[in-house]
């Protein structure tokens, strides 16, 4: 794993102008003077990397409660990203393959085979078990491991995994190489540029451990354009949450004051009403194609 420390930013390739930020001291972060990206500047191990993504790291979600609903939410989410995929493919495609990269339970890979894709899923912890108990084909190493056929899906998906790849361009230069000429890409990352961010700041939920990378757009967008993508939109994300999902992602990364009144607040809540899924703001999405069809 790339340590950002010695080799300054991981888009710009340059050490000088990288700024320490201080108000979150235990992730060691930086910011790129010329992009923007935000970095950690340490290098994780294997062991560390083992007790981060063990199988209570989803937990939070609040599968283990009430799997059903959180199902619902996600996989919610999911068909509203296809949508807005869709459009952005060269031309109307059959069956066409899709990778989704930290599949997670499944959930893209539901709604991409209920829109007639035929889907794939890579996951390294243990929630991939879930994903092939659901039947799908899921593999359980990593994307640069796998060395996947080249020119061999038509859409690859990459939902809140991009701010864990410590070299991203190392890794979006595999996607294009597994991609179909006229394939795409679709990333949902957080947006370390949104007002949210700049508000927050330590504070803000995505600020963890195991987020390596934060882009804001022009960083992301730099990033595909290096990699020979042309950028088709990047714009705000929305998922679908409800109550006990913001609940449980603030008690987790953000324990504290607002993690304590949302705890209150939920005694005087309906339970219906906890559960009920909302559309909210809260990352960016990006789709872009392989240069060589553009």
């Amino acid at each position: 794993m790339t340590n950002h420390l010695a080799s300054g930013c991981c888009i710009c390739e340059i050490r000088t102008g990288q700024e320490a930020i201080g108000y979150c001291p235990d992730l060691r972060l930086r910011r790129c003077g010329r992009c923007g990206l935000v970095y950690q500047d340490r290098a994780f191990s294997t062991v560390e990397l083992s007790n981060i993504y063990n199988e209570t790291y989803y937990d939070h979600w609040g599968a283990k409660q009430n799997f059903e609903t959180l199902w619902a939410i996600k996989v919610k989410s999911c068909l509203a990203y296809l949508e807005l995929l869709t459009p952005s493919l060269p031309v109307p495609l059959v069956s066409p393959s899709l990778l989704d990269i930290g599949c997670a339970h499944g959930f893209m890979l539901e709604a991409a085979q209920q829109r007639g894709f035929r889907p794939v899923g890579i996951e390294v912890s243990p929630a991939g078990s879930i994903a092939k108990g659901q039947g799908f084909i899921v593999y359980d190493k990593s994307l640069l491991e796998l060395r996947l056929q080249a020119q061999s899906f038509d859409i690859v998906t990459i939902i809140d995994v991009l701010e864990h790849i410590p070299a991203p361009q190392e890794f979006m230069q595999e996607i294009r190489r597994i991609l179909k000429p006229g394939g795409a890409v679709l990333i949902v990352t957080p947006d370390i540029g949104s007002w949210a961010a700049k508000i927050m700041k330590g504070k803000w939920p995505h600020l963890k451990l195991e987020h390596v990378t934060y882009f804001n757009r022009r960083a992301l967008s730099m990033l595909l354009t290096k990699m020979e993508f042309r950028v088709m939109r990047i714009r705000p994300s929305y998922k679908y949450l409800n109550f006990d999902y913001i609940l449980g992602t603030f008690q987790k990364y953000t324990p504290g004051i607002f993690s304590r009144f949302l705890q209150i607040t939920k005694r005087w809540i309906p339970e219906r009403l906890a559960k009920t899924s909302i559309r909210f703001q809260t990352e960016m999405l990006a789709i872009a194609r392989r240069t060589d069809a553009c």
